[in-house]
């Protein structure tokens, strides 16, 4: 798996950034679709980091990952404090604006989760290939080996 990680500003233009970096990081190797569906986590999981990561950091990090099978995992980085704190899923109210980006990331990506991660977290997101055949397992190798 090859991977490249950039860091931000803390800035809400910093997402269109973070969109473009994973579109260049995964080019034409993922069909449109599935393309579509890890700009919109990404773009999720980053303002989370914006939002929601308890720190005095002016920067979050993202590193991208993908393999000749077309698996992409995505790692966005922030300097949580607090990064023990369980995640908890749940649906925002109707009329809320906010409150759906973990839903998004666990509807449209084929795993994710939280780690702590020196003196912060990263919330990570796996897609699998689609060129993947049924024998191949570097997908879960990408998960147990990150």
């Amino acid at each position: 798996m090859t991977y490249l990680k950039r860091s931000f500003a803390s800035e809400s233009q910093s997402i269109a950034q973070v969109r473009d970096f994973v579109d260049l990081v995964i080019g034409s190797r993922v069909d449109q679709a599935r393309a579509a569906d890890i700009r919109c986590c990404v773009s999720e999981m980053a303002s989370n980091a914006m939002l929601h990561a308890r720190t005095d950091d002016t920067t979050f990090t993202v590193k991208v990952g993908i393999d000749r099978h077309g698996c992409v995992r995505i790692e966005v980085y922030d300097g949580d404090r607090d990064a023990t704190r369980d995640v908890v899923v749940t649906a925002a109210a109707d009329e809320s604006p906010n409150g759906r980006g973990i839903l998004i990331v666990q509807a449209l990506s084929d795993d994710w989760g939280v780690d702590k991660q020196g003196h912060g977290k990263v919330v990570w997101s796996h897609f699998a290939g689609t060129q993947a055949s049924s024998s191949h397992n570097a997908c879960s190798t990408v998960l147990a080996g990150s």
